[in-house]
């Protein structure tokens, strides 16, 4: 039976890599991913001093699932805020998240960076390793790679994406960001509307659809999208298109 957990899982893995490395998980990431792909507005564990500083800028999700909506103010609160959690206890910005996934295009498309795996195994990271099975969590049979969802369709991302595209939801489907090596596409996206299931996996595909318009459009008039930089985003061969919004 397959069943994606995402608490457990994540947690796990948090502890396998605080026992090979030697290391907590938080300052480890921040040190060997996280600061060097430029990615300085993610946190999986503020310090109580970096909390202090980023509470006028940490935005207020609000639960809109039932008659009336009410601010998540619990998520904004020190104590969720300062945990690592690698499950969920991720802050970051639109813009972070394209710049991570940018970075592994860039990585997949020969890229040497030290702080990403090898291409051959970001490939097989970001490529089905399981064939489309009933998830006996999520209620609806999809593929997973190692730590992405593959075959997007089946994760309520559309039909848009090119087959070979991977990405992650999150929080309720108010998160979600996905790479598209076909059309050299970055995306992350931050709702601040938690909706039930349904309603979130409408307004997903819909905003796909409009960004690979938008990319199709762009296209045809031989336009270009906003790009990082290679020191940026490590790639091989010239800027990468991003999308943060």
């Amino acid at each position: 039976d397959a069943a994606y957990s995402e608490d457990v899982g994540w947690r796990l893995l948090g502890r396998l890599l605080e026992a090979v490395t030697g290391e907590p998980l938080g300052s480890h990431l921040r040190a060997t991913v996280l600061d060097p792909l430029g990615m300085t507005d993610t946190w999986i564990g503020m310090t109580p001093e970096e909390y202090e500083a980023l509470l006028p800028r940490l935005g207020v999700s609000h639960d809109m699932r039932g008659l009336q909506s009410y601010p998540l103010l619990l998520e904004r609160g020190g104590r969720m805020c300062t945990d690592v959690n690698p499950a969920h206890g991720g802050y970051s910005t639109a813009d972070d998240l394209a710049r991570f996934y940018a970075a592994l295009l860039g990585q997949l498309d020969g890229g040497e960076s030290p702080h990403l795996p090898r291409a051959e195994t970001l490939a097989t990271f970001t490529s089905s390793q399981r064939p489309p099975t009933e998830d006996l969590v999520l209620g609806r049979p999809c593929e997973y790679g190692l730590g992405f969802m593959t075959a997007l369709d089946g994760h309520a991302f559309g039909r848009s994406p090119s087959p070979s595209a991977f990405g992650h939801s999150g929080n309720v489907g108010s998160s979600f960001a996905w790479a598209d090596p076909e059309h050299d596409l970055a995306v992350g996206v931050l709702l601040n509307g938690v909706v039930d299931p349904d309603s979130a996996f409408l307004r997903r595909p819909a905003l796909v659809r409009a960004v690979y318009a938008d990319l199709e459009a762009l296209e045809d008039d031989g336009d270009e999208l906003e790009a990082v930089a290679p020191d940026e985003a490590p790639a091989r061969g010239g800027w990468r298109r991003l999308l943060g919004r």
